[in-house]
């Protein structure tokens, strides 16, 4: 019973210890000039777009600063997820471009090569296959809590690449 008593103690000091950090880092956040991912992820296309780097550095622009200062996996997680959610978006309205684009081009071609179909169907098999692969990538630390910052960060790289390539598959169906 002694020991549960310390327990208690330490954990009660551990919450209000780290309940007075991050009061205190929500007051420092909000004096800094803040940019949104979805912000820091198209100036860095656009930088990128202008020769001033590649694009595939633009993956996770928003999460380091952020996991920096994070110190629990629910604060790494909320520093993934918005990132993950710019380039779930950007995916979704590349693939609306290129099947309109592949659309419009199958209408000159013969329907057993049109590409609009097509794409949706390997876009559902990527989709099964990522979500397979980051899976296994959570599964790789048997239920630890590592394992669902591996799982987000290997959806946030797969994701952003996807997008890349679809930007480009877009470009090419544009000439």
């Amino acid at each position: 019973m002694r020991n549960f008593g310390i327990s208690f103690l330490i954990l009660l000091a551990l919450l209000l210890t780290t309940k007075a950090y991050a009061d205190e880092r929500e007051v420092s956040s909000e004096d800094a000039d803040v940019s949104t991912p979805a912000e820091l992820v198209q100036s860095c296309l656009e930088q990128a777009a202008l020769g001033e780097g590649d694009r595939t550095s633009c993956i996770g622009i928003s999460v380091s600063p952020c996991t920096a200062n994070a110190l629990t996996t629910v604060e790494m997680l909320s520093c993934l997820t918005p990132e993950i959610a710019v380039w779930e978006s950007r995916m979704t309205a590349g693939l609306k471009a290129l099947d309109v684009a592949y659309a419009e081009q199958d209408e000159f071609e013969d329907p057993v090569r049109a590409l609009a179909p097509r794409l949706r169907v390997y876009q559902e098999q990527w989709l099964a296959w990522r979500d397979a692969k980051c899976g296994f990538e959570h599964d790789t630390f048997r239920g630890g809590s590592l394992g669902r910052i591996a799982g987000a960060d290997c959806r946030l790289e797969l994701t952003a690449k996807r997008v890349l390539e679809l930007e480009d598959l877009a470009e090419e169906a544009s000439y």
